[in-house]
């Protein structure tokens, strides 16, 4: 770590310490009150283990944060919780990769190359960190507006949450309807942020209507404006609009001499906007007191234009050749759950079905250039990628949920799952259609597309649609789950408790893909071949399927002494396995690869931890200490085939160890603060490869770090609510929070060439908001208050690229600059 770098850090925290040593309990401790005791972190209820229980009678590592909490923080996405947790990193790729993939890693259990957030094409495999949103099994950066609370779950959680919870689970509560009482809150926000060219804005609003006795709908919607940052200074100029358009034409510097003529180039300042709307209703149904059904809808659409990334070394600048890279999101979740208490256990039905479209373009410019003489050496070669996903899930779980028992107590349920995805992308080389029939335009022969035609075995480009496709990729993946789940405690003692657990499931995955280089027709091997996967004219075809049924357990012991809990937990998580389907053939096909990797196995992990948490000093003190080491195998890798298609091969084993730490302390009502610490050793202990695959062999030595892991993370918070008056409605409530993610590696291979290593930084956000009345509250906030330069991905470009090109492609994935702004809230 350089050392300017660390007295970087290091003057960040003095100078968030010095703000709360400024703010001295004395001044506000004479008032003392009950109100805030619901608030206090400890008070929390949360359902991690299917019942209502605070996260200090849960005996394994778990936080929960408010959403009051979230409001003073300015945490409005769910990526924002990185800030706020300790052990929890994500890349920040800002709201261009909303939806995309899941980047959340939880104790340093991740494989996944950080730096390739320049396309929202979805990963093969699953995300080691599953995450839910209520009984909703999908991972979507919803806005996080009535929100309840998230829940945290570290290490492994296979038998209540299933598949993908290898590191954890991270839970996203909403805020239920209410038949009790009618509500209402709005909320009205404008910022402005350095180097932005314009204000951002964002609106929210929910409302709460009781209908009858028994029923209650709550709405909820709201608009968001993100304003951009990044300025584009070598942006291609086309005679359409690229964004919409597969075929547009480059425009010529130089109409007289379209053979060699570069394109113009052009600035856009901006790119890196985000326009977000959403709405949500939820309809109750309480016709007594054991029976509650609730059926809700979601649906939110995300418009962005590009993402957080600069190339270079410093400042706020693009010069890729396509640095507009829309995508356009849209996701719905619908479901209905409903409770039915038979006294002595209740009986809990979760139907959902969750749907996303996203239609995105991305630069691929760099893949053009790396083989500029396939494409005739066409001098003002960019490549464009369009994309669209589609990814449909229904989920049905049943479970049941025995009462609180002094003695026996469980949980036993029964879960499906039925996803479906397709992916469908395809590449244009603007304007070399018509660059293919210049004379002179040739490698081998008078022109590019008799190159095409006669050298290549390809297809003419001017008689394509688009005429200047250049890669077309399409794929189909559906994956089954079956599973019984159950977990069950037994209370020794008032003090002592165990508890077991268990998962049987079987998974079942397709897939199958199409992909065409139509105008390199070798590349999809000899289209006289016999063998079915390879068609004429560079068409390839793979498919695979694979099926698994496993067993997984938990085990727990913990005990109770006056307001402390004790446990040591043993639990176990998996990823699911899959098929692989990439083109294979003979080495004389430059697109393929050998049969090696046609399946890959589940991957699955052990986890032991040792932890105690409690409160002290009359509840003054909250604390929560936990040690853990997770033993991970067959750890699933996700590397690139020839063709590019996204492969998942098994490696051998890691581990991640550590500590972590969290402490809440109240000195008086008024004054709450919390420090966070979390240390993570998470690297291989058996080394990986050499796999030869992808044209290219992935190594990983013994030691080798996971990738986006930080050994150590810090954080510290403070909340103040110095009241007005006698009668304690006007109040001023102060927040401020600071967060140090210390360094780490983009990649599990150090050969890669996209390897680096990223320095690590520290923000601050702060706030003061006044309370008016009980009704009215205006917020001033600032987040990343130093305006520090964190830098959570890197990209080197393509290692093939020419360098000119490669330099325009080298660049980093930073957080957004400092933004100060003012909210105003309504509520009843």
């Amino acid at each position: 770590m350089r050392r300017g770098s660390m007295k970087l850090k290091l003057s960040i925290l003095l100078q968030t310490a010095s703000i709360m040593a400024l703010i001295n309990p004395q001044l506000v401790q004479a008032q003392e009150s009950s109100d805030n005791d619901a608030n206090q972190a400890g008070e929390i209820v949360v359902t991690a283990t299917r019942r209502e229980e605070t996260v200090f009678e849960i005996p394994y590592n778990i936080s929960a944060v408010s959403g009051e909490s979230l409001e003073k923080a300015n945490v409005t996405d769910l990526a924002g919780l990185r800030n706020s947790t300790p052990g929890l990193i994500a890349v920040d790729y800002g709201p261009r990769a909303n939806g995309s993939n899941n980047n959340f890693i939880i104790r340093g259990v991740s494989t996944d190359a950080i730096g390739g957030g320049g396309t929202s094409f979805p990963k093969l495999g699953s995300s080691a960190t599953s995450t839910y949103i209520d009984d909703i099994p999908v991972f979507a950066n919803l806005k996080l507006s009535d929100i309840a609370r998230v829940e945290v779950l570290r290490g492994p959680q296979g038998t209540l949450f299933g598949a993908g919870s290898v590191g954890g689970t991270i839970r996203l509560i909403r805020n239920r309807p209410d038949v009790g009482s009618f509500d209402y809150e709005v909320n009205a926000a404008a910022s402005t942020t350095r180097h932005a060219g314009k204000a951002g804005y964002d609106a929210d609003a929910m409302l709460n209507i009781p209908v009858g006795s028994t029923l209650a709908l709550r709405l909820n919607g709201g608009y968001e404006y993100q304003a951009g940052v990044i300025n584009a200074t070598n942006a291609y100029v086309y005679d359409k609009d690229i964004r919409f358009n597969p075929d547009a034409q480059v425009v010529l510097a130089n109409p007289a001499d379209p053979l060699n003529s570069p394109a113009v180039t052009r600035a856009i300042d901006d790119i890196d906007w985000a326009k977000i709307w959403f709405g949500r209703a939820a309809l109750r149904w309480q016709p007594s007191d054991s029976v509650d059904i609730e059926a809700s809808y979601l649906h939110q659409n995300t418009k962005a234009n590009a993402f957080p990334f600069r190339t270079g070394d410093s400042g706020y600048e693009n010069r890729q050749l396509i640095p507009v890279s829309p995508i356009d999101t849209d996701t719905d979740l619908a479901s209905l759950t409903g409770t039915v208490d038979f006294g002595f256990a209740t009986l809990t039905s979760a139907t959902s079905y969750s749907r996303s479209r996203s239609d995105d373009l991305f630069d691929n410019s760099q893949i053009a250039n790396a083989f500029i003489q396939y494409y005739g050496n066409y001098p003002r070669a960019s490549t464009t990628n369009y994309d669209t996903v589609k990814d449909r899930s229904f989920v049905q779980e049943l479970r049941l949920v025995s009462k609180d028992s002094d003695t026996f107590e469980y949980v036993i349920g029964g879960y499906y799952q039925n996803r479906k995805q397709s992916t469908f992308a395809f590449s244009t080389v603007p304007g070399l259609a018509a660059y293919s029939t210049l004379p002179g335009s040739g490698v081998f022969l008078d022109t590019y597309a008799n190159d095409v035609v006669l050298y290549f075995g390809g297809v003419r480009p001017g008689s394509l649609n688009p005429p200047d496709t250049s890669f077309t990729f399409d794929r189909r993946v559906r994956f089954e789950e079956l599973a019984g789940f159950g977990e069950f405690s037994w209370h020794a003692t008032p003090a002592l408790s165990f508890t077991g657990g268990i998962r049987v499931f079987n998974q079942k995955f397709r897939q199958s893909t199409v992909q065409t280089f139509p105008t390199l027709g070798f590349f999809g091997g000899d289209g006289a071949s016999s063998d079915p996967n390879y068609l004429a004219n560079g068409t390839s075809q793979g498919s695979g399927s694979r099926s698994d049924t496993k067993i997984i357990v938990k085990g727990n012991a913990s005990y109770e002494f006056g307001e402390q809990l004790a446990y040591f937990t043993f639990s176990q998580g998996f990823r699911s396995g899959g098929a692989n389907a990439y083109p294979i053939g003979p080495r004389s096909c430059p697109a393929c690869d050998p049969g090696t990797f046609l399946n890959y196995g589940p991957d699955s992990a052990n986890n032991y931890e040792l932890g105690i948490k409690g409160q002290l000093l009359d509840r003054a003190v909250s604390y929560s200490l936990a040690a853990f080491r997770i033993d991970w195998s067959d750890i699933q890798i996700e590397i690139g085939s020839r063709a590019g298609t996204p492969t998942v091969v098994n490696g051998s084993r890691a581990r991640s160890q550590g500590i972590e730490f969290e402490a809440q302390l109240r000195p008086s009502s008024m004054v709450t603060a919390s420090i966070s610490y979390a240390y993570t050793d998470a690297k291989t202990t058996e080394a990986i490869g050499p796999i030869a695959f992808g044209g290219r062999n992935f190594t990983a030595p013994v030691g080798t770090r996971l990738p986006g892991s930080a050994r150590h993370q810090v954080g510290a918070a403070i909340d103040v609510a110095i009241p007005l008056g006698s009668d304690r409605v006007r109040t001023i409530d102060i927040h401020a929070d600071v967060n140090l993610r210390g360094d780490v590696l983009s990649s599990l291979d150090p050969n890669s060439p996209g390897f680096a290593k990223l320095d690590g930084f520290a923000m601050t956000n702060m706030s003061i908001a006044y309370d008016w009345n009980s009704a009215i509250r205006m917020q001033i906030f600032a987040t990343n208050l130093f305006d520090v330069d964190g830098i959570s991905a890197k990209t080197a470009g393509n290692n093939l690229t020419p360098p000119n090109i490669r330099a325009l492609y080298r660049g980093d994935y930073i957080a957004r600059p400092r933004t100060v702004g003012i909210r105003l809230t309504l509520r009843k």
